[in-house]
Formats: C-alpha cells, structure tokens, sequence
C-alpha cells in the first residue's frame, strides 16, 4: 500500500502533501476541462465546461481517504473512499467510488488519450457506486485481485431492491521487452429492478450480466489498447439481449511533447433489427506542461465521415 512517502512521488503534478495535526496528511489537487464542439447535430456548436473538479487525498492514522468534487454535477460529489490497509498487500475500501470493471473506467479522467471514453464502457461498465471491496496481490504473482459488493444504482443512489452487485476484476502488469503490457478481466453480476443503463435502456429489471476483457501495452512512444465488453440482459417475462462492444485505440509520440491517437469505436445495444455501428476517432494532444494539456478530436460513424464531430479541449489537470 502506498505510504506518505509514495504518494509524494506518485506525479510530478500532485501537490504537496501538507501535514495536519495528529498525523494527518492532505493532497489537494484540481481538474478543468474547456471543451470546444462543432459538427454533431445532436450537440449545439459552442462551448461547454466538461469537468470543474477538486480533489482531495491524503492519509490519517490507519486510514487512507479521497474526495473528488465535481460543480458541473448535482449532487456535486463524485468519490468519498475510505481505503484500511489489512497488511502490504491487502486493503479494504468502502463509500462511493469507480467499480473495478474496466481498466479505461478507472483510468483518471485527466489521462484520458481521447476527449471521451469508449462507447460501450460509458454504457455497460457500472461506473461509480456505492459499497465495499477488497484488493489483494496474490502472493507468489504478478496478478492483482479486486472485488466487491455494490447497491446497483450508479452514483448517489440507494439500492432498488434487496440485492447486490457483485464486480470482480483480475489484472497484471507484466514488463516485456521495451515496454509493459496491463491486462484484465472482470465479470459483474445484479438483480435489478429499476436501473439506467443509458443509451440501452433507461429503465431495466431483471438479471444483469457483464463480462470484459483490456489489455493495454506501452512504451515510451507506442501505446496499444483494447477492450471487450458484453452484457446479458434479461427480463422476466421478455426475451433476453446481449449488448456489447469494444475499441482498438493506437497512440503515438511523434516528438515528446505531442501525441496522435487512433481509435475504432464499435457497439450494439443487443436488440434485434439493430445493427453495430463503428466510430472512428482521430486525436492530437499536446503535453504542453506536466499539468496543462490541449486536445483535438474529430469523430465520425464509418459510413458517415463526412457528417462528424470535431471537439477542442483545454485541460488542467493537478493529480
């Protein structure tokens, strides 16, 4: 587990851990995201503040905690963690927080390669909830075990019946040559009875299913990642559906300071007469500073390239 110590030298962007009374110890850190769109006829071309957030981290006498606010949101709360150390390998954590399903979910926001995450982890992944798990290394593996019990209901919400969802995720990092390569998988599983899986269904009940798989390699100029995600839907009463979906993403440092990004987007909503669509992405970013960060996307359906998306964004991010 980190000590006060790692968590000074987690990011050249992190500030300062400042000492409390009685042990405590705090890290304060922000995001700002500036967002510029034309093109999408389901947007208004303009201007759009994506993210105002403040983060807060930090330890006390036995105990590890983050907060993360967001002011564009009500309730503005986005994470309130408490994390317990059982031993140098093993924690247990509990609050509101990201499950441990999908590697491009728990990525920060702020170190995303593209303006938005895929597709299919923004509708099937279950996002941030509230509950408790448990993270454990194997002993005598490079393999790292995440698990836990949630109420459903992304965010804020209290549970909608008297069952739980039950996330567990299995991953790696493995150094090869050159580089390393991450690896996951994760499975979910809930009985629901009133639960949003936007853009799917705003409203499902019945048994939920997920399975993904990502794996991610990177060096200091290559970055190749990919993910899976499929979900097995099933009401009573009605016959079941599989949404699924995935990305393949390819990112390359042409100089230090600048990125270009490709990325094939593709999803289903699982219902018959509807088809998959893919979604190409194209990026530049430029690490202006270690905090401050400028983006350039343009997306568009395969078959309609010509009719796409082109968004800018100005980010501060303080980690």
């Amino acid at each position: 587990m980190a000590t006060p110590g790692a968590l000074r030298a987690q990011s050249t962007t992190d500030t300062t851990l400042v000492s409390l009374l009685r042990g405590t110890e705090l890290g304060i850190g922000a995001l700002v995201q500036a967002d510029a769109l034309i093109g999408d006829d389901a947007i208004r071309d303009g201007f759009n503040l994506r993210a105002t957030r403040l983060r807060l981290r930090g330890e006390a006498p036995g105990l590890q905690f983050f907060v993360q606010t967001d002011f564009n949101r009500n309730p503005s709360v986005l994470d309130a963690r408490l994390r317990v150390p059982l031993s140098s390998k093993a924690s247990v954590a509990a609050g509101l927080y990201k499950t441990p399903f999908s590697a491009e979910l728990i990525r920060f926001r702020g170190a995303l390669r593209t303006l938005e995450r895929s597709r299919v982890v923004n509708a099937l992944a279950p996002q941030r909830q509230i509950g408790v798990t448990l993270r454990a290394d194997i002993p005598s593996s490079p393999l790292r075990f995440e698990g836990g019990l949630f109420n459903g209901p992304q965010d804020l919400q209290s549970n909608d019946n008297n069952s739980l969802l039950y996330v567990g995720r299995l991953a790696s990092m493995l150094p090869i040559r050159e580089g390393v390569l991450d690896v996951g998988v994760q499975a979910a599983y809930s009985e629901d009875r009133n639960v949003a899986i936007p853009p799917v269904t705003s409203s499902f009940r019945g048994q939920r299913t997920l399975f993904g798989l990502d794996a991610e390699f990177r060096n200091e100029q290559w970055v190749l990642a990919g993910t899976w995600i499929t979900a097995s839907l099933d009401p009573p009463n009605r016959s079941s559906y599989q949404p699924w979906g995935y990305y393949a993403t390819v990112a390359y440092r042409v100089a230090p300071r600048h990125q270009l990004v490709l990325r094939l987007d593709g999803f289903s909503d699982g219902r018959a007469g509807t088809m998959e669509d893919e979604l190409l992405v194209f990026g530049y970013n430029l690490f202006w500073t270690s905090a401050l960060k400028f983006q350039v996307n343009y997306s568009a359906l395969l078959d309609e390239f010509d009719a796409g998306t082109l968004g800018a964004r100005l980010q501060l991010a303080l980690n």
